[in-house]
């Protein structure tokens, strides 16, 4: 006699020797040849089971093989071991049979046949009996580890088996890691005060995980949902709840959800306070509501970028006005170097690069938007993989289900009819829904392609500030701000891909309006600082017969042969605007 040994535990950590063992010793006292063994860790309320779709796909056509080559018998330690779902039992059981394969299970005492090799009718009976304990043992099995959960998180013992960026598992126990790896500037708890401290001053997530790239050089691991999920974690400040995945399943089974099992509230080590917990979660909404109409300015776009000609140092902005750092502070003397309004130069430096990277901002947006689709796109093609393989194994069932249906109903055995042709009818029903998961999947796809093409065909533009701002900081090496009068600025932009740029800002007093103009620097405009001779103190009146501005050549595409030589800055203006160059910021 050959036969194959099936062997299954439910986790990774159990072990299946002992099953081994004792079905291997069987097979010697019972001169059975053990022709392969089929080993596996999963659940038995699994459907996919890859060692025994593979047993099974091995004994199809058994009954037509000689009989060198037959499998005679399945030993198995019970029989739950085909499965733990009462259907999928009695579906495998019959699989077996209508193969001429018999089954023995060693711990139920339970075969398919008699001694003598026949049908054993009244074991077959007890067959429904043994898979409603089978299916029952799993409900018990889950209010045990229920029980136990329980016991351990009212000992204190953590309630994540991994646990969360920032702690550690010592004894079981949750506890901050504030020790810092080799080589490493921050402790994980340090990283993690840091994060919430950025997100409740305004910082974006987009922004914090671009930072934190940057610095670790992992460029996998802080995306912008990371540390969002980081950041909606209550058990940062103090508390968690235990069961959220396990109500995620239960919901996937069909339960009703006012039967769901119940969350577990724990306590937890807090990195960080509720009260900054709670100021972060605020900010994170408020960012999220920000009405894009109010052009509210909650971080000023240039900060960091501007600086100072007369002393060299850097502007800082006061949410109202640019103003060079010396100003109202001890440390330094203070330059003289007069500000500018925060919301009017954003707006003409944005204009500015709008019009230079206007293809560059759309593409990365273009790019940006159509990431997460395409990753759902990838995703539902994958499960359109798993559903139209699941359907293919159905139809395979429906028709082994069908032959077997008519031997028995050859046999007269009519309560086996009966209960195969059940499960054929509930086989049918679970492919009309995986049909109908495909046709939904499908119609998911093609929303979503959908949406690609409409992205792809618009013309994106970068509205949220912490977004321009980003965009800024790429794209801008410096900016320096040269006062001339009081209303009259004269910046000079540097890029970070070589390129520099002009601008002119005015404000007229007449009617309380500002304007700016712009021009690429290509060597056609020349400015002359007057630093060193205002320093010289020398008389106003011939301050102002120096000019401002040298238009180098007559040939130029700006101006054309019109215009050359010096210029005030009232005379420039005059010529920047009988070209067109100049623009109106709006109130």
């Amino acid at each position: 006699m050959r036969g194959y040994i099936y062997a299954r535990v439910s986790t990774q950590n159990q072990d299946y020797k002992r099953q081994l063992s004792e079905l291997k010793l069987y097979a010697e006292q019972h001169d059975i040849e053990i022709v392969e063994t089929f080993q596996e860790k999963v659940s038995g309320r699994k459907n996919i089971r890859p060692e025994l779709e593979r047993m099974k796909k091995s004994i199809v056509g058994n009954k037509n093989k000689p009989d060198g080559e037959k499998i005679d018998i399945i030993l198995l330690w019970e029989i739950s071991r085909l499965s733990r779902r009462m259907i999928d039992l009695q579906k495998n059981v019959f699989f077996f049979l209508d193969e001429g394969i018999r089954i023995y299970c060693k711990k139920d005492n339970w075969t398919t046949h008699t001694e003598d090799g026949k049908l054993d009718n009244a074991h077959l009976g007890m067959l429904s009996i043994l898979a409603s304990f089978a299916e029952s043992e799993v409900q018990n099995t889950r209010d045990r580890i229920k029980s136990s959960i329980s016991y351990r998180l009212s000992r204190g013992d953590s309630y994540a088996t991994k646990p969360p960026f920032g702690y550690k598992i010592v004894d079981h126990k949750l506890v901050i890691k504030e020790e810092k790896k080799e080589g490493e500037d921050l402790s994980e708890a340090e990283i993690v005060r840091r994060i919430f401290n950025d997100s409740a001053n305004g910082k974006s997530t987009h922004k914090i995980g671009i930072e934190l790239r940057a610095e670790t050089g992992n460029r996998n691991k802080w995306s912008n949902n990371t540390v969002l999920r980081m950041l909606k974690n209550p058990c940062y400040c103090g508390y968690a709840y235990f069961g959220k995945t396990r109500q995620r399943n239960e919901l996937k089974e069909g339960i009703d959800k006012d039967k769901l099992s119940p969350l577990i509230k724990v306590e937890t080590p807090a990195i960080v306070s509720k009260e900054l917990w709670e100021r972060s979660l605020e900010a994170i909404t408020e960012r999220k509501s920000r009405s894009k109409a109010l052009q509210t300015y909650p971080k000023a776009l240039l900060r960091g970028l501007l600086f100072c000609p007369i002393c060299g140092h850097r502007y800082t902005y006061n949410k109202k006005l640019y103003q060079c750092t010396t100003l109202g502070t001890d440390k330094y003397d203070y330059c003289g170097a007069k500000g500018i309004s925060v919301k009017n130069l954003d707006y003409a430096i944005w204009e500015m690069i709008s019009t230079f990277f206007k293809n560059q901002m759309s593409s990365e947006k273009i790019e940006e938007l159509k990431e997460p689709l395409l990753n759902e796109i990838r995703k539902l093609n994958d499960n359109i993989n798993i559903y139209m393989s699941h359907l293919e194994n159905l139809e395979k069932e429906i028709a082994e289900q069908l032959k077997q249906a008519n031997n028995f109903l050859k046999k007269q055995m009519t309560r086996a009819y009966n209960l195969t042709i059940d499960n054929i009818g509930k086989i049918e029903d679970q492919a009309k829904d995986t049909e109908k998961l495909i046709e939904e999947t499908h119609f998911e796809i093609s929303q979503r392609n959908k949406k690609i093409a409409k992205i792809e065909s618009s013309n994106i533009s970068i509205t949220e500030v912490t977004d321009k701002r980003d965009f800024c900081v790429r794209v801008i090496e410096s900016i320096h701000l040269y006062t001339i009068r009081l209303d009259r600025k004269y910046l000079y932009i540097v890029f970070k891909n070589g390129l520099s740029c002009q601008m002119w800002y005015r404000y007229n007093r007449g009617n309380r309006r500002s304007y700016y103009a712009f021009l690429i620097d290509d060597g056609t405009v020349a400015f002359n600082w007057k630093q060193d001779q205002i320093l010289s103190g020398l008389p106003k009146d011939i301050l102002d017969s120096i000019s401002d501005f040298t238009i180098c050549t007559n040939t130029n595409s700006y101006f054309g042969e019109e215009y050359f030589g010096e210029f005030t800055y009232d005379e420039f203006w005059d010529v920047l605007l009988k070209h067109n160059y100049v623009h109106i910021i709006p109130e």
